[in-house]
């Protein structure tokens, strides 16, 4: 795919010169104007820049006879005959409502149209009224990638002279983990990301990729539309699913280039579903940590939020993130919140669109976002979502069997610092039949507090009364949980094997 600055270029060329460049950050854009008014030609261009609180500068300095009022300036720069390159910054806040500002834009695309002369406004998010979309090629930005992130650490680190030695001698895996820990990041907040990582520094070592990487937790977690994950889970401290863990570790080779020889494809994803507290999330973590990569959370009720622009924009803001991030495990959680048949009549066009994205952003996405998804109600997602192919396969993950609930006592005694042996486990998982992993850990916890005020160790006395007080979600909501018992019946393959007792 081209880059942005190759887009640009091909449009100067070929005498498109209206271009709305979609960025989050002013400085990106300006130094590749700049670098293509010095190259686009046998000899460099003039590059001029407004901005609302500087008017019209070049290198800088205020250009004398240019308006300052943005209306005027664009008519300035369509009067003049010399082939020039201008960046308009500001104008999004007045393009859909101010039709002088329009009409100036049109004016600009046919003065310039015959000569090499091209006129760019950047804008953060993607609005355009509809007498512009036929005159305007639309350049997205998009997150900047390696090359440039690797430009932008040089110019960073270039000023402080005592890293001079350091930064020509980089090794070449210490430079890969910087660009890697910086991959995904805006370019401002790759920038700053560097600076805060080189502060203080006399030499670039193991620790500058780790600072880099925790400004872009801060960064991804400020964005509120997307968070990092601890995952800190392994695979043995979930409770059975037997099935899931045996498909997961298969998957591990996949990884390999003996999997690419053998026409094997890297996992797309994957759908679990079930009843709540039964460890979807949980076994989201472990992917991440079994394949010991960084686990994203996107907030799907969120993009309907109006903060990160329009709904679409919203997802694939994230999207886009996530692959600048690969190899990454993307964590879609209760995604029957933004994606589902009831969301199409309460959001309209807006629901649709963004299950159109998702569909093709599932099709299309860049390098490795495994996808995990959870939703507690599968019955709400459309058809489109649960095709064979869209994820790799859908499990169903029931409530524990008694052998699997002796496991997650086990589990979770032992976490809490007490002796599983000490206790009667084939006694308590039988008496936890319709209990949920997470409502066998409550208990537990509810059992200790009891010992613990008492200054006691832990009786299994206590656990019986925590479990005799505690009232299971298969009762409480026990014909919601036969729904979804019976929609995965023949649609998903179990995540544990059946029931013995």
């Amino acid at each position: 795919m081209s880059t942005p600055a190759e887009q640009i270029h091909r449009s100067i060329a070929a005498r498109t010169p209206l271009i709305c460049a979609v960025t989050e950050g002013d400085e990106r854009i300006e130094t590749l104007m700049q670098d293509l008014a010095g190259r686009a030609f046998s000899k460099p261009v003039p590059f001029y820049r407004w901005t609302l609180s500087d008017g019209m500068t070049q290198g800088g300095k205020p250009v004398e006879d240019a308006p300052r009022d943005a209306e005027l300036a664009l008519a300035w720069a369509a009067g003049r005959s010399e082939v020039a390159f201008y960046l308009f910054h500001d104008l999004h806040h007045r393009i859909l409502s101010d039709i002088g500002i329009v009409r100036r834009l049109k004016d600009v695309y046919q003065r310039f149209r015959p000569t090499y002369s091209c006129l760019v406004f950047s804008s953060p998010t993607l609005h355009l009224p509809a007498e512009l979309t036929t005159i305007t090629l639309v350049v997205d930005m998009g997150l900047p990638g390696p090359d440039e992130l690797d430009a932008l650490f040089a110019r960073t680190a270039s000023p402080n002279k005592q890293l001079a030695p350091s930064l020509a001698s980089l090794p070449a895996d210490v430079k890969q983990q910087i660009l890697a820990a910086a991959m995904g990041l805006s370019y401002p907040e790759a920038e700053r990301a560097f600076r805060r990582s080189l502060v203080g520094k006399n030499t670039i070592d193991a620790s500058v990729p780790r600072t880099i990487f925790e400004e872009k937790q801060q960064f991804i977690k400020k964005s509120g539309i997307m968070e990092f994950v601890e995952a800190g889970i392994r695979l043995e401290d979930i409770g059975g699913m037997k099935m899931l863990k045996d498909w997961l570790v298969k998957r591990q080779t996949l990884f390999s280039e003996e999997a690419r020889e053998f026409g094997l494809s890297l996992p797309k994803g994957v759908l679990m579903t079930g009843i709540s507290g039964c460890g979807k999330s949980l076994f989201v973590k472990a992917i991440a940590s079994f394949w010991n990569l960084p686990l994203l959370r996107l907030d799907m009720s969120k993009i309907y939020g109006g903060s990160f622009g329009s709904p679409e924009e919203a997802f694939l803001k994230a999207a886009h993130t996530a692959e600048a991030v690969t190899p990454c495990v993307l964590w879609i959680d209760e995604i029957e919140a933004g994606i589902s048949v009831q969301g199409f009549k309460a959001e309209g066009g807006a629901a649709s669109r963004v299950l159109g994205s998702f569909l093709t952003w599932m099709q299309e996405k860049k390098g490795f976002v495994f996808v995990a998804a959870t939703a507690n109600a599968i019955d709400l997602l459309p058809a489109e979502v649960l095709r064979k192919g869209r994820f790799d396969e859908i499990f169903f993950v029931s409530l524990p069997t008694k052998e699997e609930r002796k496991q997650i006592f086990r589990i979770h005694m032992s976490t809490r610092k007490n002796n599983p042996d000490d206790f009667d486990l084939n006694l308590l998982a039988h008496g936890t039949k319709g209990f949920s992993g997470a409502e066998i850990e409550q208990a537990i916890v509810s059992a200790m507090f009891e010992a613990f005020s008492e200054k006691r160790p832990l009786q299994q006395r206590d656990i019986m009364i925590a479990l005799d007080r505690t009232v299971p979600l298969s009762v409480t909501m026990q014909e919601q949980i036969k729904k979804i018992e019976h929609w995965a019946y023949n649609r998903a393959a179990r995540a544990s094997e059946k029931e013995q007792e």
